[in-house]
């Protein structure tokens, strides 16, 4: 997931690299229960969400997805789901337990 400011300089930008979504300022917000930044491989944690004015219809999947080492989104890896229709929740997502150290991952 890629977070910037909007141009306000308040509200919270929240891009997901994918065709099917791209939200605008205030749509959702994650964060990383206990604020951790850092991972290691095989490690586990939660990503907690909320959303801003939004319809959530049944059948609907929050996915949170790793780039690669380069912070790519070509090819991501799945790495947590979640079938929901709360506009708030968390999801508990999982390192793969063979990735490589790095610095350039990113999640969306």
């Amino acid at each position: 997931m890629q977070v910037t400011t909007a141009a306000n300089g308040t509200d919270e930008v929240i891009t997901y690299k994918s065709d099917l979504w791209q939200y605008t300022p205030d749509s959702i917000v994650s964060s990383v229960s206990g604020g951790n930044t850092s991972f290691c491989a095989g490690a586990s944690f939660t990503v907690n969400y909320r959303t801003v004015a939004l319809t959530l219809n049944p059948g609907n999947i929050f996915t949170v997805q790793l780039s690669n080492a380069s912070g790519s989104f070509f090819a991501p890896t799945t790495i947590g789901t979640l079938s929901s229709t709360s506009t708030n929740g968390s999801i508990i997502v999982t390192i793969p337990a063979g990735q490589s150290a790095g610095k350039g991952y990113r999640s969306e």
